[in-house]
């Protein structure tokens, strides 16, 4: 009894699988045609008019709209002595009373704050001393000028009363524009009425010196010779006559001295005096000259040192400002209201997170911590490069927060980055993300860094045809859509408006109403069972080649020989000439070979006895082999044998194979 009821199962089951491959048989055979593979029963999508939503959903996290970043603003390392515990909520009155929130170590920067102010007194002294010394110097070059001026006038007014005013101004005039010599005080004796001053009383003197001499002597001579008569005839004693003779001759020495001081004057006396008088007043206006750039010398040293020393002290002054500014940095109060965010570090060489804590070394300008304003908060999200064309300022969004999953959050878009993220950048150099900030309206409750959803609202289009985004199927560059009809399955060529990530808008080519196939039927080739791609490129037949450009007589592209290949290379498809190694190069044997001779059972252009053939499985590489037959080899990829060098390949032409790749 139980195997008669087993041998009922087992003819049963052979009937069902007998069933079935005859169903199977009759779907291949009678349920497709030339073209489409088409189902009995196809899912489709009733056509209808409803609202559509554009937009772009990105994921993000919240921050602060506005926060204020801490900072440490002393040079150099420092350790925090004193920090806030991390999120303390600071209040209008911790900002006015000036709470403390973080405190830095300073005991070194206080003794370079000391040291600095002993530098700053002196470069003081420094600066004071060297205006002081400017001031004296500017009056000492006064009192000299002043009183080389007074030297030349002096020396004007001497030589003008010498010589006259008038002799003096000429004698000037001519040495501005040349040299005096002695013939010009020569000059001015020839005529001495030209004179005056001190020099014509002096001519004058002299000249009446010798006429009074002159006129007595004459006076003397007369007496004489009239005593001399009268003692002839004995009328006076002699010594009458020797007291006047003695008169005469006193009289003619007191008229030659006379003449001799009138001689000597204009010889020596006077040239002497007025040169000299003369070299006195050029020398006055030399040494002018002297104290004028020698005031101006010591100015401008006085000036420098000045310079140098307002240097020094404004350097100074900046590094004691500068030690100050640290100090007063070391001491951070609340700058606003918000809430304490400590700032999240890595360190160096891993990817441990470092804490902010008491004793922690902190660098120059590295991020402690912020301090967001919580009551005005945003959405920090990253937009793809396809999508970041449809975002603008001002679009409104929706947000929906992680932690917040039964609220919904509106905002508005309002800041979008010109440059993709370089944090993006440097994790995957073909992903191209844009930073975009979503101010929350709201939100007061939420904290910064939580998770959240943000959809963009891009447009609202208002009772328009759509239908899912699997129903479009693209067809030699043209949008089709399968309408389910009793005849069949019927293309119908559509034109499509915006798109969400689920429905697509309909412009024109169906109706409302329309049974829209969900699994468009793709388009299959009978002899390989594959999708046959659309619009195929045609293959170029031309192939530029050194500037020029062959195309081959079996519809293929070949390659000229160059003139400038190297000694000892074959030319395309050619071997060495007489079975000769022209370079003396290593044959496929692995023997060597001096120029001009080759190894034992080597032949040109065959694979050596160590060396085989390279082998390549049917069907692969066939871009390359396309590639190497541009080498000069007419034989197709396809029809070449294996093994075979190009060396020994068939010049006879053959029709080009292509072979249709999808």
């Amino acid at each position: 009894m139980a195997a008669t009821r087993k041998i009922g199962y087992k003819r049963i089951l052979i009937a069902v699988v007998v069933l079935g491959g005859l169903l199977g048989l009759w779907q291949v055979f009678y349920g497709q045609n030339n073209k489409a593979v088409t189902k009995s029963k196809e899912a489709t999508y009733t056509l209808k008019r409803q609202d559509m939503v554009i937009s772009v959903t990105e994921s993000g996290s919240i921050k602060a709209s506005n926060a204020v970043t801490i900072r440490s603003d002393v040079e150099g390392r420092t350790t925090i002595v004193n920090v806030v515990p991390e999120g303390t909520i600071l209040t209008e009155q911790d900002v006015a009373e000036g709470k403390v929130i973080l405190e830095l170590d300073t005991s070194s920067i206080k003794q370079d704050l000391n040291q600095q102010q002993i530098q700053y007194n002196s470069a003081m002294a420094d600066l004071t001393d060297a205006k002081e010394n400017l001031e004296i110097q500017k009056n000492q070059n006064e009192s000299d000028i002043q009183q080389g001026k007074l030297t030349v006038k002096f020396g004007l007014m001497d030589l003008q009363k010498y010589l006259g005013q008038y002799a003096a101004d000429k004698l000037v005039a001519d040495a501005s524009s040349r040299s005096v010599t002695d013939e010009d005080f020569k000059k001015l004796t020839e005529d001495p009425n030209q004179l005056g001053g001190e020099a014509l009383q002096t001519y004058r003197q002299l000249i009446a010196d010798m006429n009074v001499a002159e006129s007595e002597y004459y006076i003397a001579q007369n007496t004489y010779n009239w005593t001399d008569k009268l003692y002839a005839k004995n009328y006076v004693a002699k010594t009458d006559l020797e007291s006047d003779k003695l008169k005469a001759d006193k009289c003619k020495i007191t008229q030659e001295r006379a003449q001799t001081a009138l001689d000597l004057f204009f010889q020596y006396e006077f040239p002497k005096e007025a040169h000299k008088l003369f070299s006195d007043y050029i020398e006055a206006q030399r040494q002018l000259e002297r104290i004028l750039a020698k005031a101006r010398s010591q100015e401008a040293q006085a000036v420098a040192k000045l310079s140098s020393a307002d240097a020094k002290f404004a350097l100074e002054k900046e590094r004691l400002e500068r030690y100050q500014r640290q100090i007063a940095a070391s001491v951070i109060k609340a700058p606003c209201p918000g809430l304490v965010v400590y700032a999240t570090q890595f360190s160096r060489g891993s990817r441990s997170r470092t804490s902010i804590e008491v004793g922690r070394e902190v660098y120059e300008r590295e991020e402690i911590m912020s301090i967001p304003n919580t009551t005005q908060m945003a959405v920090d999200t990253k937009i793809h490069e396809t999508n970041v064309d449809k975002i603008a300022l001002g679009q409104m969004a929706r947000i929906t927060v992680d932690a917040m999953p039964d609220n919904m959050f509106y905002g508005q878009v309002t800041k979008i980055s010109p440059l993709p993220d370089q944090a993006g950048f440097m994790s995957n150099p073909d992903l191209k993300i844009y930073s975009t900030d979503v101010a929350l309206q709201g939100g007061e409750m939420l904290r910064p860094g939580m998770s959240a959803k943000v959809e963009i609202i891009i447009a609202q289009l208002k009772d328009v045809l759509a239908v899912p985004v699997q129903c479009i199927s693209n067809r030699s560059g043209k949008k089709f859509c399968y309408i389910h009809t009793l005849a069949g399955n019927e293309p119908r060529e559509v034109q499509t408006g915006p798109y969400n990530d689920k429905f697509v808008q309909i412009v024109s080519g169906l109706n409302e109403g329309d049974a829209v196939l969900l699994n468009p039927p793709r388009v299959f080739d009978q002899q390989q069972g594959t999708p046959i791609p659309e619009n195929l490129p045609e293959m170029p037949n031309l192939l530029p080649v050194n500037g020029q450009t062959q195309q081959r007589t079996n519809g293929g592209f070949t390659q000229p020989d160059t003139q400038n290949r190297p000694a000892g290379f074959p030319a395309q498809g050619e071997s060495p000439q007489n079975g000769q190694n022209q370079t003396g190069r290593r044959w496929p044997g692995g023997q060597e070979s001096a120029p001009g001779q080759q190894p034992n059972g080597a032949q040109p252009g065959t694979p050596g006895t160590d060396r085989p053939a390279r082998q390549r499985p049917e069907g692969m590489g066939l871009d390359r082999i396309q590639q190497n037959n541009t080498a000069g080899s007419s034989m197709a990829p396809a029809n070449r044998p294996q093994g075979q060098q190009r060396g020994q390949q068939n010049t006879e032409t053959t029709p080009a194979q292509t072979q249709i790749r999808p």
